[in-house]
């Protein structure tokens, strides 16, 4: 971890003194989000590469855009004897101001030759970048595998305002000396971490072992109160470069530098196996979307779970092929819902894995600041299904949303849970 520290500041000295990256220099330009199609967001399939990133912010004018790539995903190339057996990757970014219009602050386009290596299975390296200290951005990412043409977008939204922010933290993985790209973990981890926007010996940490509910109906009509955090547990974290975390047990670790801000670091401990689910007993539980309470209540009296997931997809299906398909749709959604949707629970638990699960992708999704519209259905022929989530903000996480509910919703939803019960997968107008 030292040695990527000191590589990390050295970097960064040459890169303010240097000044190689050029910023600020395109204020006149604005990009509006929220008349583009970015459904390829969530969804996998659109691109063959798919980069982690995470932001780490070392002082109040620097900020470093981390980023891994798997090898496997690469194409390298055969053929050109200068270029045998390497890959090339291309990262452009656009640094925009969040607030109010996205204004044009920065970019820059830097390209990477990476050689075959039996020894990794990533590329990790990052960039360093201009942010001032009151601001709150957009980083707009590209990452094209150069010799295949295939690309990769996404987007990262970063407060530099708050002073406890999660990204003025540093986690490295203590057994493989890399830096992370998740706040998902597990009791097997251990993370290192480095904190160096102001002088402490100690950390705070706090436990929530809280089990969330299940998000309500689309169509409900119940008003949906702000969720209640109290830790079940606290304590003090005695903090230096070493400073090894462990996470023993399941639920929600915020971890603060000062305890007088609202802000701070979350780390989710959702399992083994979390963004997968893989046992009987957490593969039950997503089947609640599909059943009437009453139905639900009798599957979870059973004895054997396994048993009784089995028969609740072949009494949908009545063949065992087809019910392995139908299992295989549904827990893929599931899954990717866990990655793109988590927020301070699992994503399939929240309004946006509840719709995704149950609709699947969305094939055209409009995205702002605070909200997202995801449109369903061919409006030339069929009445678009759209859905509107509200962007809540909490301290505990940057990737909370809520539905804005509507009875008008009710047919369609059960429309929706009738075909899937049937044995098919629901899509708007079968």
């Amino acid at each position: 971890m030292s040695y990527i520290l000191n590589k990390l500041i050295t970097y960064c000295l040459f890169f303010l003194l240097s000044g190689m990256i050029f910023f600020f220099g395109c204020k006149s330009t604005y990009f509006n989000f929220e008349t583009r199609n970015m459904a390829f967001m969530y969804n996998p399939g659109a691109t063959t590469i798919h980069p982690d990133y995470s932001i780490y912010h070392p002082n109040d004018s620097v900020s470093l855009l981390f980023f891994s790539v798997k090898i496997n995903e690469l194409l390298f190339n055969t053929q050109h004897k200068d270029f045998l057996n390497k890959a090339r990757i291309q990262i452009h970014y656009r640094l925009l101001n969040a607030e109010g219009k996205n204004e044009l602050l920065d970019s820059t386009t830097v390209s990477y030759f990476i050689q075959r290596n039996s020894k990794q299975d990533k590329f990790v390296t990052y960039i360093p970048f201009r942010t001032e200290k009151l601001q709150k951005y957009t980083l707009e990412i590209m990452m094209m595998d150069y010799f295949r043409h295939r690309a990769n977008q996404t987007f990262v939204t970063f407060n530099k305002s708050m002073q406890n922010a999660p990204q003025n933290f540093f986690l490295v993985n203590a057994k493989t000396k890399s830096p992370c790209f998740t706040n998902i973990v597990n009791a097997s981890d251990e993370i290192k971490i480095k904190y160096e926007r102001k002088q402490t010996d100690v950390l705070y940490c706090k436990l929530y072992k809280k089990n969330f509910p299940m998000p309500l109906p689309p169509y409900s009509g119940k008003r949906i109160e702000p969720e209640e955090f109290l830790p079940d547990t606290s304590w003090t974290i005695s903090y230096n470069d070493s400073t090894v975390l462990t996470f023993p047990e399941e639920g929600l670790y915020f971890i603060q530098a000062d305890t007088s801000l609202n802000d701070g670091m979350t780390l989710l401990n959702f399992g083994l196996h979390f963004p997968q689910m893989k046992k009987a007993e957490e593969m039950m539980l997503p089947v609640r979307f599909l059943t009437s309470n009453k139905k639900y209540k009798e599957l979870l009296a059973k004895e054997n779970m396994k048993l009784a997931l089995d028969e609740f997809w072949l009494n949908a299906t009545g063949n065992i092929a087809r019910s392995k398909e139908l299992i295989r749709i549904f827990y893929s959604r599931i899954h990717m819902a866990n990655i793109f949707f988590t927020s301070y629970t699992q994503g399939w638990k929240t309004d946006r894995g509840m719709i995704y699960s149950i609709f699947g992708p969305p094939p055209t999704m409009y995205k702002s600041e605070n909200m997202e519209r995801w449109i369903y259905g061919d409006r030339t022929n069929l009445p678009a299904l759209q859905f509107t989530f509200e962007k809540i903000e909490n301290p505990y996480s940057d990737n909370d949303y809520i539905l804005q509910r509507n009875d008008n919703y009710k047919t369609i939803w059960f429309q929706a849970i009738d075909v899937w019960r049937n044995g098919r997968v629901f899509s708007i107008g079968n």
